[in-house]
């Protein structure tokens, strides 16, 4: 026999929502939306990851065909192939090798490096090596005072400033080692900048930070001298200084073997040779100008002997 009495219905009671609940609630939902964008990111990354392994097999796969096609024409390495390539005299093809590495240099080098670094730099210390080779003769002769040039124009002409610009401009790679070994948090300078402008590493360095342009040009003086001991510019200029300031012959002994003074008999022999300079220029002025000793004989009790 089927019970047909009526079931009685639960009534829902309702339950006041706390702020403590909401917050769940909040929490709750947030962490869903996380980790539906955390899906979703590792979803997208697979495909990416799927994608990217479609193209390196396909490009893999037309390297090898490439590599049998070039076996085919002849050429039993990869690198006779690239050999060929940067040897041949045909214009357009040449023109179009010469495109390819200047626009695509630096990447071809890092591909190298990346591969076989040591092969990479060993060939670049190689290349530096001539470059400084060739850069620190030139700086040497240019430091070399003229034939018969007075020691008066050379005490006029010195530049801390100039001596810095000819440096940069005639051995660049040179100036960006020693600069980069010395002061590596002076910035680069851009390859737009104006390339006539006097002093630019002056204008690179900090204002209150001439002391790292000094350093430089000691530097660059000293192996200028230690290149070419005619080269002598600075040196002159430092021991016309060193006289100044009453060094003593000592001294100017180890100052003339670090390279950044003439010795102190060579000193001396410039001194001479700055005073007949001299002498000649006043010379000169008696015979074109008119010239005067003027003498106030003060009235103190010298003997007629002792006057002058």
């Amino acid at each position: 026999m089927i019970d047909h009495t009526p079931v009685p219905k639960q009534h829902k009671i309702a339950r006041e929502v706390t702020q403590d609940d909401l917050t769940r609630l909040g929490r709750e939902q947030r962490a869903q939306e996380a980790a539906e964008a955390l899906r979703k990111q590792e979803e997208e990354r697979e495909r990416c990851r799927e994608e990217e392994q479609l193209r390196r097999e396909a490009s893999e796969t037309k390297l090898r065909c490439a590599m049998q096609d070039l076996y085919a024409q002849g050429y039993p390495t990869l690198f006779s192939f690239i050999n060929a390539f940067l040897e041949t005299k045909d214009a357009s093809l040449s023109s179009l090798v010469s495109r390819m590495i200047g626009v695509h240099g630096p990447s071809l080098l890092d591909g190298s490096e990346i591969r076989q670094p040591k092969v990479v730099h060993d060939w670049a210390i190689s290349t530096h090596r001539k470059l400084v080779d060739n850069e620190s003769t030139a700086l040497a002769n240019h430091f070399k005072p003229c034939k018969g040039a007075s020691v008066t124009s050379i005490l006029n002409d010195f530049s801390i400033r100039q001596f810095l610009a000819d440096a940069e401009s005639i051995a660049p790679t040179t100036f960006q080692v020693l600069q980069q070994v010395g002061f590596p948090d002076i910035p680069e300078k851009s390859p737009r900048k104006d390339r006539d402008l006097v002093g630019s590493f002056f204008h690179s360095i900090r204002h209150y930070d001439l002391r790292a342009a000094q350093i430089l040009t000691l530097t660059l003086c000293m192996l200028a001298k230690s290149r070419n001991d005619h080269a002598t510019e600075f040196q002159t200029t430092m021991c016309m200084f060193f006289l100044a300031c009453g060094t003593s012959h000592s001294l100017f002994d180890v100052l003339n073997h670090a390279g950044i003074s003439l010795s102190y008999t060579q000193a001396i022999a410039k001194l001479k040779k700055l005073g007949l300079e001299h002498l000649e220029g006043r010379r000169k002025i008696a015979h074109t100008h008119a010239f005067m000793v003027i003498w106030d004989n003060l009235n103190i009790a010298f003997k007629v002997s002792e006057q002058r």
